[in-house]
């Protein structure tokens, strides 16, 4: 599905990978998820008949597991959830390079509009619920009451979604019609984001219950499946030559619908259904106010890059810099990882200054060298990259270089500064990214120039810059706060 124009720091049980603004770094290719979930395969290993003999008195059964066999299951774990999660990435960038090069520029715009405006509405929608439903589903699930834990939550996300479903498609018709689409088309495209939009508000919500029980695995393999599909069936239309936006977006939402069916299906025959108590509506609404507000305002933000595109005359560049955005897609898989080791090494720093930094200079130094040697590899292998998205941009050399320093700058902003505030909890000052995102918003309106791809891809790539400037500001004001060394005791 389409992501977001800024990365965000990691929340519980989600992964959002990617993002910098919708035109830079997106998945294209809408689906029933509004992000790529990540996870250690944890399933208890099934004990074999020996083992329940052992247990049952033989000498030492008690005896822990050896650290080196204990160490090897874990590594393989997470190996095949590493590998799994490369295979269901990789395929779902197959099916956008599939898309971006079936459809034209006016196409392609609309579609990337459709995946931003839709990745913008399940944004808005969670505003913290999947968040605190992941923190409450273990003991619901002990208590027998994860249905209705469930049904809350749902009911949450349907109200959020009725009041942010018309000012969103509202801001995507005006959008579709201002770069070139027809009315008709336009109308239509919106109902189908609409729709795909509603269909995935349950997705993530139901995959806590694959997390929570340590179905990783098959959480995995069911992204997967929808991923493959969606290239088979993407592939098939661009050869027979009926692909286009519609079509595209009709595939995504049938996929969509039949993932959502399977897994409501394996749910109900785990779960007794309950109705929902007030007790349980209020575990969310504590969630939705701390969060709603900061989830609009980063929205905004994420929608400024095509509204001032299209506002300075240039709309079909949002095609060109979503295209070009493509290969951030990189940065998914780094993330997931930085957010599993990375995390919860700053976390346990002790609570000196000295403490913190050194750990939280080790995670951003680390990230920096990653998204350098992602922007010089794509230096290095330019003419490559710009082969595989097709003939319409293999001239957009110095565009495709300006485009992933704008990623870099959006992820290092979002996951190599934002683990460090997120990890430490550290909040003061995250107000100043309001008045930064403004005046980056007036700068762009008066300033470059955007009749030109280059520009339109400057631009995007500034986007980064507000949310750079306040994670930094957060973490002075952080590390100030802490003490400069342990407290000598005095004998």
């Amino acid at each position: 599905m389409g992501g977001t124009a800024l990365s965000r720091p990691p929340r519980t049980g989600t992964c959002r990978a990617v993002p910098l603004p919708a035109t830079i770094a997106r998945s294209d290719a809408p689906s029933a998820q509004s992000c790529s979930r990540r996870g250690r395969s944890m399933e208890p290993p099934v004990s074999s008949s020996s083992d329940r003999t052992e247990d049952r008195g033989a000498p030492g059964a008690d005896r822990p597991r050896s650290p080196v066999a204990t160490l090897r299951r874990r590594a393989d774990r997470i190996a095949r959830s590493f590998a799994l999660s490369i295979f269901s990435q990789a395929l779902a960038f197959v099916a956008g390079v599939l898309i971006i090069r079936s459809l034209d520029r006016v196409d392609y715009a609309a579609y990337s509009l459709s995946s931003t405006i839709l990745g913008a509405v399940v944004i808005i929608a969670d505003a913290g619920i999947n968040s605190a439903m992941m923190a409450a589903a273990a003991r619901a699930d002990q208590a027998g009451r994860f249905a209705a834990l469930l049904a809350a939550a749902l009911r949450w996300r349907r109200t959020i979604w009725a009041i942010a479903i018309v000012p969103t498609l509202g801001l995507l018709l005006f959008l579709l019609v201002s770069s070139g689409t027809s009315l008709v088309a336009a109308v239509l495209i919106a109902v189908l984001t609409g729709a795909l939009s509603f269909n995935s508000l349950s997705i993530g919500l139901l995959s806590i219950d694959y997390q929570i029980s340590g179905r990783f695995t098959a959480l995995q393999v069911l992204d997967i499946v929808n991923a493959g599909l969606r290239v088979a069936l993407i592939g098939v239309a661009a050869m027979i030559g009926v692909g286009g936006v519609l079509i595209y977006l009709s595939l995504g939402l049938v996929i969509g619908i039949a993932q959502r069916g399977l897994m409501a299906r394996a749910i109900s025959s785990r779960h007794a259904a309950l109705p929902f108590t007030p007790e349980d509506r209020r575990i969310f609404g504590a969630a939705i106010r701390s969060t709603l507000a900061v989830s609009v305002f980063l929205i905004v933000g994420d929608q400024l890059v095509n509204v001032l595109l299209v506002l300075r005359g240039n709309p079909l560049a949002i095609a060109d810099v979503a295209a070009l955005g493509r290969f951030a897609v990189a940065f998914g898989l780094v993330n997931g990882v930085m957010a599993n080791i990375a995390a919860p090494y700053i976390a346990r720093a002790g609570g000196t200054r000295r403490d913190v930094l050194r750990a939280s200079c080790a995670v951003v130094c680390a990230y920096g060298l990653i998204c350098v040697a992602y922007v010089l590899g794509v230096v290095l292998f330019e003419p490559l990259l710009l082969q595989v998205l097709g003939p319409r941009y293999d001239h957009l050399r110095s565009e495709l270089v300006v485009v992933a320093a704008g990623a870099a700058v959006s992820n290092f902003a979002s996951w190599g500064l934002g683990l460090v505030t997120h990890s430490r909890g550290w909040l003061a000052h995250s107000w100043l990214y309001g008045p930064l995102l403004a005046l980056w918003a007036l700068w762009g309106l008066l300033v470059p120039d955007v009749s030109t791809t280059l520009g339109a891809c400057a631009l995007a790539a500034t986007l980064g810059l507000p949310l750079l400037i306040s994670q930094a500001i957060r973490i002075v004001a952080g590390v100030r706060g802490l003490e400069p060394r342990k407290a000598e005791v005095i004998p």
